[in-house]
C-alpha cells in the first residue's frame, strides 16, 4: 500500500516547468515540483524532496506564458486535495461500470432470458445453456475474490473524505487540513500512475496553472489507466525538450 507521509513537501516558486529531463510530479499529495524520478515511485513516496522550479519559464511549444504567482499554503492544500479527489473519483468509476456490467450479465443470464431467446435465434448463433451457465459462475466469482465492490467503494469513501477537507479548507487552517489529509494515504491502495498523472493535469488547470508544467499522458496510457499500475515509467512534462520534440503540433494543453 503506497503511503505518503513526507511532511516537507515542495512549494513551487512560480509553477513554471521543470528544468530537468524527467516528468512525474512529487506525489498525489504534493504540490507542482520541478523534475520527477522517472522511476515510478517519486521522491515524496519515499520520504524525499525534489528540487524546486526556476523563475522564468522558456517558450519551448511556440507560445510564450507568463510566470504563474507562488503558491500559497492554501493553494498548495487545495492543489493536493483536488488531486485525490480526481484520482478516487476516477478509479471508483472504473470499478463501478465494471462491476454493474457483470451484475446486469448475472442478472440476466440467471433469469433464463439469454437460454429462452438462443431459441429464436439461427442455429449458427444459439449458445448451449450450459455455457450461460458456467460464464454465470465464472462472472460471480470474480466479483467475489477481486471485491469489485469493496474497492468500489473504497475509492468512493476517500473521494468524499478528500472532499470534506476541501470543503473546510481556508487559508488559517490550511496546515492542520494538509496534516490531516496525509493522514488518509495510508488508507490507500496502490497507484495507478497514469491515473495520478491525469489527476495532476486536472489539478493543474483547476488552479490555472502553466501548460508547460504538466505532464505527458499518450493516448494508450489514458486507455489503459486503470489496468496497468504503469510503475517505472516515466512520464515526461510538456516543456521539457525532449518530451516537447515528442508531443504532436496540435498539442496545445494536456486533456484532463
Amino acid at each position: 500500500m503506497d503511503q505518503r507521509t513526507d511532511d516537507s513537501e515542495p512549494i513551487p516558486a512560480d509553477g513554471g516547468a521543470g528544468q530537468g529531463g524527467g516528468g512525474a510530479q512529487n506525489s498525489r499529495g504534493g504540490a507542482p515540483s520541478q523534475r520527477g524520478t522517472g522511476a515510478g515511485a517519486t521522491a515524496a513516496d519515499r520520504g524525499g524532496t525534489e528540487t524546486q522550479p526556476t523563475g522564468q519559464e522558456p517558450d519551448r511549444l511556440g507560445q510564450s506564458e507568463k510566470p504563474a504567482p507562488p503558491l500559497t499554503d492554501e493553494q498548495r492544500c487545495r492543489f493536493s486535495l483536488l488531486k485525490n479527489v480526481r484520482y478516487h473519483e476516477d478509479r471508483e468509476g472504473h470499478f463501478a461500470s465494471i462491476n454493474r456490467a457483470l451484475d446486469l450479465f448475472v442478472l440476466v443470464s440467471g433469469l433464463g432470458t439469454v437460454i429462452a431467446l438462443s431459441d429464436l435465434l439461427p442455429p449458427w448463433a444459439r449458445v448451449d445453456g450450459r455455457w450461460i451457465a458456467a460464464a454465470t459462475s465464472v462472472v460471480g466469482a470474480v466479483q467475489l475474490v477481486f471485491a469489485l465492490g469493496r474497492r468500489e467503494a473504497l475509492h468512493a469513501d476517500l473521494r468524499r473524505r478528500f472532499l470534506a477537507l476541501l470543503a473546510d479548507l481556508d487559508a488559517e487552517n490550511a496546515k492542520d487540513t494538509g496534516r490531516r489529509m496525509r493522514a488518509l494515504f495510508g488508507d490507500e491502495p496502490p497507484t495507478f500512475h497514469a491515473v495520478d498523472k491525469l489527476a495532476y493535469n486536472a489539478a493543474m488547470t483547476a488552479l490555472d496553472r502553466p501548460t508547460a508544467s504538466m505532464i505527458v499522458v499518450t493516448p494508450s496510457q489514458r486507455i489503459w489507466r486503470n489496468w496497468r499500475r504503469y510503475e517505472g515509467v516515466q512520464f515526461p512534462r510538456v516543456g521539457d525538450a525532449q518530451a516537447a520534440a515528442r508531443v504532436p503540433a496540435w498539442w496545445q494543453r494536456p486533456k484532463v
